[in-house]
């Protein structure tokens, strides 16, 4: 599983006629940091599609769920997280909160499709493999420690 945080401020032009950010609005803003996430463990869209020939496509909506409205100026702290949930697809996780408070949940599957078909084929381990490395350097970048990988490599050389 990899999880991506960051933050986002309600700007004006997220807002309605009624002066809060609307389903559909928050539904783009999670739109934008997935492709952030995706872009950052090189799985994004072009690269897959240019060096692979394979695509994410989507494939059902789980949850959507709204719980607070969001107003001009809030912070929005956005945590999503991916893995694979089949052989043939990743599902995401996405919660918005803003001041310790839950405003919206969304989950979400996107099958692999191969560009050359246009069938849905299985994820190669090597995205697998991906996820597993970065979330391990997410953890040793906390924790302070080694990675398994790097301690291999240091044990190795020396």
């Amino acid at each position: 599983m990899r999880t991506y945080s960051t933050q986002v401020k309600v700007e004006p032009a997220h807002l309605d006629a009624g002066n809060h950010v609307n389903w559909l609005a928050q539904l783009k803003i999670t739109e934008r940091v997935h492709f952030a996430l995706r872009e950052e463990i090189g799985l994004g869209i072009e690269l897959l599609k240019s060096d692979y020939g394979l695509f994410l496509v989507m494939g059902r909506i789980h949850d959507c769920a709204y719980q607070r409205q969001l107003r001009a100026g809030d912070l929005i702290d956005i945590e999503m997280r991916m893995w694979r949930s089949r052989p043939t697809c990743f599902e995401f996780t996405a919660s918005l909160s803003c001041r310790g408070q839950s405003a919206a949940v969304f989950r979400w599957t996107m099958p692999l499709v191969a560009l050359a078909t246009g069938r849905i084929c299985v994820i190669p381990e090597w995205m697998v493999d991906r996820l597993d490395e970065l979330e391990q350097k997410i953890v040793a970048k906390i924790t302070g420690e080694q990675s398994p990988r790097e301690y291999r490599r240091a044990t190795a050389n020396a």
